[in-house]
């Protein structure tokens, strides 16, 4: 009898899920002892229907209170364990293999659901699908697939906020995450901040999937940098450290050490960015990440070009290169080439200099990768600023200055605006004053949130 009168809501579903196995509706169970709008309020669970109306309802569908109904329980339970068993490799196929594959084995799930089926299995095939499409918009640049990653993971949040009982699962605050990840790959570090704090407010300590909460930390520490938030994301990474030895992802381990270093050298302290890129270089060859080891190889050879220590940065930029078949993520390569590119340019050899950013200048315009664009064209227009070639340089800063801007980069777009500026006087002296002028603002704003480096 305990478990009718304490759980009404779990006894409801399964008055639910016998009635539909009967094939009645409402209407045909009910008579002169119980109205179809008493047989949905038993099974909506509320609490203001008697206790003889429930006993009625459980005799009229054959079920014997204290027997069957643990017996039901314990034969869903079986079934939802055995369909989420089977989404299992569909995951893996997703994440390991190919998401079009995962894709093709998940719509007929999808499209055969019943009526029965529990809804954690319905809002965990929604979130693998929208994690296929995520995947799959990233690879091939489409901004049609993300839309779709985006309206599936929606659904499933749909079903888990009517669920409170699936809160211990922590399946909002994976979809949070993956929410936060279309976000970022569309260049919108503001809403992928935003999805990433909603996923730490709603996890769950003593739940499931325990390990999401580093992964979210990490992020939060990433968009945070790339929305110039230097400062900020370097406390997340500081707190993220005194956790790292029970972090079981090596993912975010290598993140987090990479993330670290760039930050640092962002913040004018490159020794102690040199410490974190090399720890993270010999945690990665261990584990042969080949693209982790070629972002960190390729920020080691920034920071050496940055110290003017040009022989060891040239060979971080080898070992980067002769990585370059293990990286299946085309726009990883815009650093590279960009960094490349800004080393021959210290060294003023600059038909090399020009060659490398302009190859990073296409690839980024093939990724949709705005910051790293931004990056590339800055410094291709500087390529030619030092040169003297005014002119040629001038749309190269205006094309950075319009991505800065759009996406409000805010640290870059004083980098471009200094250079910009300064160009514009001598050959765009009708957008001096202006550019002055926003140079001016981007400076207090950047003061005033202590971000002024």
């Amino acid at each position: 009898m305990v478990i009718i009168f304490t759980d009404r809501k779990r006894l409801g579903k399964i008055l639910k899920i016998k009635r539909l196995e009967l094939d009645f509706t409402l209407e045909a169970l009910a008579d002169k002892n119980i109205s179809a709008s008493t047989i949905s309020l038993i099974e909506r669970g509320h609490e203001n229907v008697s206790e003889n109306k429930i006993m009625y309802l459980c005799k009229k569908l054959d079920i014997d209170i204290q027997q069957d109904l643990e017996k039901m329980e314990k034969s869903r339970h079986k079934e939802e364990q055995e369909f989420l068993s089977k989404l299992k490799p569909i995951e893996n196929m997703i994440d390991l293999i190919d998401p079009k594959q995962g894709l093709k084995r998940l719509n007929p799930l999808l499209k055969n659901i019943q009526p029965t089926t529990s809804p954690k299995v319905i809002a965990i095939m929604y979130y693998l699908k929208g994690r296929a499409y995520t995947r799959k918009g990233r690879l091939q640049n489409n901004e049609k697939d993300l839309d779709r990653a985006e309206k599936n993971f929606k659904e499933s949040l749909a079903i888990l906020e009517q669920k409170p009982e699936l809160k211990t699962s922590n399946l909002q605050v994976l979809i949070y995450h993956e929410l936060a990840r279309v976000y970022y790959f569309r260049n919108d570090f503001d809403n992928a901040l935003i999805n990433v704090q909603k996923g730490l407010s709603l996890f769950n300590e003593k739940g499931e999937r325990t390990y999401i909460k580093h992964t979210l930390k990490i992020s939060k520490a990433i968009y945070l940098e790339k929305l110039d938030q230097l400062h900020e994301s370097l406390k997340v990474l500081e707190e993220m450290w005194n956790d790292i030895h029970i972090i079981q992802n090596i993912n975010v381990i290598l993140n987090m050490y990479e993330t670290r270093a760039i930050v640092l050298k962002r913040l004018n302290r490159p020794r102690e960015a040199l410490q974190y890129c090399i720890e993270g270089i010999e945690i990665a060859r261990l584990n042969e990440i080949h693209e982790r080891s070629f972002e960190l190889w390729t920020v080691l050879g920034s920071i050496y070009s940055d110290l003017r220590n040009f022989e060891r940065a040239e060979e971080c930029f080898e070992i980067v290169f002769g990585l370059k078949h293990q990286v299946k993520k085309k726009y990883l390569f815009i650093n590279p080439y960009t960094e490349l590119g800004k080393m021959h340019l210290k060294r003023g050899v600059f038909s090399e200099a020009i060659k490398y950013l302009k190859e990073a200048v296409a690839i980024g315009e093939e990724t949709n990768d705005s910051p790293r664009l931004a990056q590339a064209l800055l410094a291709l227009g500087d390529c030619f600023f030092h040169q003297n070639r005014l002119e040629e340089a001038l749309p190269f800063y205006n094309r950075a200055y319009q991505i800065a801007s759009k996406h409000k980069f805010k640290r870059i777009l004083r980098d471009i605006l200094l250079q910009y500026v300064q160009c514009a006087k001598e050959v765009d002296y009708s957008n001096y004053h202006k550019l002055v002028d926003k140079l001016i603002k981007i400076e207090v704003e950047l003061k005033d949130k202590g971000d002024i480096v």
